[in-house]
């Protein structure tokens, strides 16, 4: 009896052995099918000119393989946890997950693995896949593996992190520190399997830096490639990018000898569309146009649904714009590349190219509108001057285009354009002219004769109307010159500027840029030379100066901009440093203004010293003679927008809105400044607006976590209008978040009673039926959202992961992968809800007051979240403590006692009160004086006229957060060094 108990005993170990191995011999079978799937696809993209990419997304065969094989593997570590397979299983699992593109899935996989199996065989090989997850989500963290190890030394784990170490500085345009890392590995593992990607890669890096010195470099990495027996793909990348290379360095023999000997070799057949393509460029830029079509054509031809025909119809397409201006046919050719190959690199350049081109043609459209009303206004003007000969006034005429009409400015036949605008007309003729046209114009008047002059009645700025138009041909111009390639169109529209413009600060960064164009487009120094020079004589201090010095070997010089910007640091130390240095801020930065005109600085400057002689020293007549200035000197700055601005409200009666808006312009807030608009208080019983008030307090306290407190505003809430379903559903949200799943379904279910389609209690039901484990319930909610949001992101890609999920299948799907879908539910938008508050301003912290630390009060700080209720006024009505302790909730609610705010304002009608009473949140902190100095705050939370520590500090912060006037090109980041 004893033998026969051992017996049965054996049988059922060798029986639950082979179970738990079965399960994981099918996982590795599923694995390897899938893997073959990938490495096939994956060779098919490199050989149609497809991405590099670690991460490629597998197909969708090979997905389902992946998930078969992660399911097996799941089942031994769940069934047979004591089982010797259970590191296999799981190493298995989260490279599935990888493949998968489920890298957060695959980060938990392999972080518990290196836990638990420290001992593992895998060990460095789980480290490795788990920064391979946080490469392929940017997560810093991948590089910080990655160096461990390499810098452990252990074989193919180390010599492959040093490669991707290379492809995450390449990946980030850091080509010297790619090559760097390229070459550190090939230094230090001499017998590595991956020497041949790796010289590819060094020698990429080096052509990629565009520096002529270094494409020597590039060719000699490319020529080792042929010594480390590369693969063929490998060989022939290596090759194609040898000739481009020769090209780059003007061996244009060498060039196309290199690309027609790969056509030669029959083993790179599969790459004949790459080269073809590539002859193809070559014949394109040596302008042999009918030769470079003839290679697009006939990769089109030989490769069709292929990346590369997709890139040759983009070729083609370019070529038809850039070299014949046929823009209806390139059109063609780039809408026919989404059937060719849609989502392929070309399609996505195809209809960015597209793009372009509605928009000049909408530029086209405004500039020629503006042309003609200009147009319309100098002629009317003429013609009464003739008949007038005794007013005295005299103005010329402008020649009308009579086929096209005034202007056409057609976009790829730039030298058509005659301009129909007479640049820097005196302010007398403008007004002239404006009183001169026929009042049978009617609503046409005032904006023809804006459009007929280039000043303000207010200054010596530019008007509206021709601000918009310089814009529109800057934009033309960079279209052209950044997207189209087009670089005698771009120039013609940077001439145009300065033609049009001549008193504009902008004409010092058109002429740059047409000198640009000429050197950098289309190799043409002579062409640029007079620009350049135009540039050194007449803004001999400034940046652009110093760029075109430059491109003519001349010596640089110290820019105005730098000599103002550092006597500005110099003003800003002094009042600093002396308190009683406040009286001379203003004339301080009124000679800095002086001294440096047409600088940033400057510009800066005379807003600040306005805004001190306003709002300091009270002296109005002075502030506006600065802001008079700002208008006259510095036109284009930002700060002069905000001075129209400004005279605009108070014409309005607005100028306390206008300093709402700057508030809000300044960007980020001050600790005790932010607030959070939580719900409007009704000024009657109206039960709809009462339930809307308790309704949004309980959002609040829902985002908070607060959930009681949540819970307790959704009844309050139900209290004045019963049938609200968004109540229900964010009860049922809040009791699912605490486990509460069956109360969850019945709220989710009340939620569905009042509102049949709302989508999320269909993801709650799912959500909450899948938590207790029902799956039949879970699956049937399923359903029904993948019916009823089939057009968001996350369905979609769920349904082409799982075909059975489709409407038309229906297929359940067991727990298992049930529980790894995670669907999350459609964005609440909360935020967005604000919409329901009707709000036409929200209210904003005014003025804020630092709340005292409590005296015996223990710890470095506290924060205390308050409700306040903002009256009319812009005081605070109500004051009520959501969350914080004593003693700091009373020092909170004291200083919340002394804020002051700008009130909320609701859209009204003429002569009706817009003023409401809003709640907020306000985050107060409470923090020891010495602890807030240290953290660079201003414990009085005061303006201090006398010390000028936070002098006009609303406005500073405003205008160092604005941006900088435009400079070109690329900011001047890419001038020639």
């Amino acid at each position: 009896m004893i033998f026969l108990r051992l017996s049965l005993f054996s049988v059922f170990l060798f029986s639950s052995s082979c179970v738990y191995f079965n399960t994981y011999y099918n996982a590795q079978k599923y694995f390897r099918q899938a893997e073959k799937i990938r490495r096939t696809h994956m060779e098919e993209e490199a050989n149609r000119g497809g991405e590099r990419s670690t991460a490629l997304r597998s197909p969708q065969k090979a997905n389902r393989l992946y998930e078969q094989a992660a399911q097996k593997a799941w089942e031994v570590m769940e069934k047979f946890p004591e089982s010797d397979l259970v590191d296999d299983a799981a190493y298995l699992m989260g490279r599935a997950f990888y493949w998968q593109g489920n890298y957060l899935y695959a980060i938990r996989t392999f972080s518990d693995l290196e836990g638990k199996f420290p001992d593992s065989e895998f060990y460095d090989r789980i480290r490795y896949w788990r920064a391979l997850c946080y490469e392929a989500q940017g997560d810093e963290q991948a590089k910080e593996l990655f160096r461990s190890l390499f810098t452990a030394g252990k074989g193919e784990v180390a010599y492959q992190s040093g490669y991707r170490l290379g492809e995450i500085e390449f990946a980030a345009e850091n080509y010297a520190a790619a090559a760097q890392e390229y070459q550190t590995t090939l230094d230090a593992f001499p017998q590595a399997d991956t020497r041949a990607e790796l010289y590819l890669r060094l020698g990429e890096s080096f052509f990629a830096l565009e520096d002529s010195a270094r494409y020597a470099e590039s060719l000699s990495a490319f020529s080792r490639v042929r010594q480390e027996s590369p693969t063929t793909g490998v060989e022939y990348k290596a090759r194609l990018l040898s000739g481009k290379v020769y090209y780059a360095m003007g061996d244009v023999e060498s060039a196309r000898t290199t690309y027609t000997d790969l056509l030669r070799e029959s083993r790179f057949r599969p790459f004949e569309g790459q080269t073809r393509l590539a002859i193809g460029q070559y014949y394109q830029e040596r302008h042999l146009l009918d030769e470079a079509l003839h290679e697009y054509e006939q990769v089109r031809d030989d490769f069709p649904k292929s990346e590369s025909s997709a890139m040759a119809l983009f070729r083609t397409g370019l070529l038809y714009l850039q070299e014949f201006g046929d823009t209806e046919r390139a059109e063609e050719y780039f809408k026919e590349i989404q059937a060719e190959k849609s989502g392929s690199e070309a399609s996505k350049l195809g209809r960015e190219i597209l793009k372009d081109l509605q928009e000049l043609e909408r530029l086209r459209r405004r500039i020629h509108r503006a042309d003609s009303l200009a147009a319309a206004a100098t002629e009317t003007a003429t013609a009464i001057v003739d008949t007038s000969a005794g007013e005295g006034l005299k103005l010329e005429a402008v020649e009308v285009d009579q086929e096209n009409g005034p202007d056409s400015l057609a976009v790829l036949e730039p030298d058509r354009i005659d301009s129909l605008l007479t640049p820097a007309a005196p302010l007398a003729d403008s007004l002239a002219i404006e009183n001169m046209v026929p009042d049978s114009l009617g609503g046409k008047k005032a904006e023809l004769a804006d459009l007929s002059r280039t000043g303000e009645e207010s200054g010596g700025g530019l008007s509206s109307e021709a601000e918009k138009l310089m814009d529109d041909l800057f934009d033309m111009a960079e279209i052209f010159r950044h997207k189209i390639e087009q670089p005698d169109s771009a120039a013609h529209y940077y001439a145009e500027i300065t033609r049009r413009f001549p008193q504009s600060d902008q004409v010092l960064r058109a002429l740059y840029a047409i000198a640009w164009v000429n050197i950098e487009l289309k190799g043409d120094m002579p062409a640029a030379l007079p620009f350049l020079e135009r540039i050194i004589e007449d803004y001999p201090s400034s940046e652009h100066a110093n760029a075109a010095r430059r491109y003519l070997d001349l010596e640089i010089q110290i820019t105005a901009e730098e000599l103002a910007a550092e006597e500005f640091l110099g003003i800003e130390k002094l009042l600093v440093g002396d308190a009683e240095a406040i009286d001379m801020y203003g004339p301080l930065l009124d000679s800095l203004v002086q001294k440096y005109p047409a600088t940033r600085v400057a510009a800066r400057s005379a807003f600040l010293a306005a805004r001190q002689y306003e709002n300091v020293l009270g002296d109005t007549l002075e502030a506006e003679s600065r802001f008079d200035r700002i208008l006259n000197e510095f036109p284009s700055s930002p700060f002069a927008k905000l001075v129209k601005d400004r005279r605009e409200n108070q014409r309005l009666g607005g100028l306390a809105k206008l300093a709402r808006g700057i508030k809000s312009l300044a960007g980020g807030t001050k600790p005790g400044e932010k607030i959070e608009i939580i719900a409007v208080e009704p000024d009657s019983a109206d039960s709809v607006i009462l339930a809307r008030k308790h309704f949004h307090f309980a959002l609040r306290a829902y985002l908070r976590s607060e959930f009681e407190k949540a819970l307790e505003q959704c009844e309050l809430s139900l209290e004045q209008m019963k049938r609200n379903p968004d109540v229900f559903y964010y009860k049922g949200n809040m009791l699912s978040q605490q486990g509460y799943n069956q109360d969850a379904i019945d709220e989710y279910h009340r939620a569905l009673h009042y509102n049949g389609n709302y989508l999320g209690a269909y993801y709650g039901l799912f959500n909450a039926y899948l938590s207790e484990g029902r799956a039949d319930s879970a699956n049937f909610y399923l359903h029904e959202i993948v019916s009823r949001d089939s057009r968001s992101f996350q369905i979609q890609y769920l349904v082409e992961e799982i075909p059975g999920l489709r409407p038309s299948e229906k297929e359940d799907q067991d727990l298992y992968i049930l529980e790894k879908l995670e669907l999350q539910h459609p964005e609440d938008n909360l935020s967005l809800r604000q919409g329901l508050l009707r709000l036409e301003e929200l209210p904003l912290v005014r003025k804020i007051v630092a709340a005292k630390y409590p005296q015996g009060a223990r710890g470095d700080s506290a924060e205390v979240i308050l409700d306040i209720l903002i009256g009319r006024d812009g005081r605070a009505e109500a004051i009520e403590v959501f969350k914080g302790d004593e003693p700091f909730k009373s020092a909170a609610m004291e200083a919340a006692r002394e804020y002051l705010f700008y009130p909320g304002e609701k859209r009204s009608k003429k002569n009706e009160e817009n003023k409401v009473r809003v709640w907020v949140e306000l985050v107060v902190p409470v923090k020891p004086e010495e602890l807030a100095v240290a953290q660079g705050e201003d414990p009085g939370g005061q303006p201090n006229a006398r010390t000028g520590a936070r002098l006009d500090s609303t406005f500073r912060d405003t205008v160092s957060g604005l941006p900088e006037l435009n400079d070109y090109p690329d900011n001047l980041e890419a001038l020639p060094k």
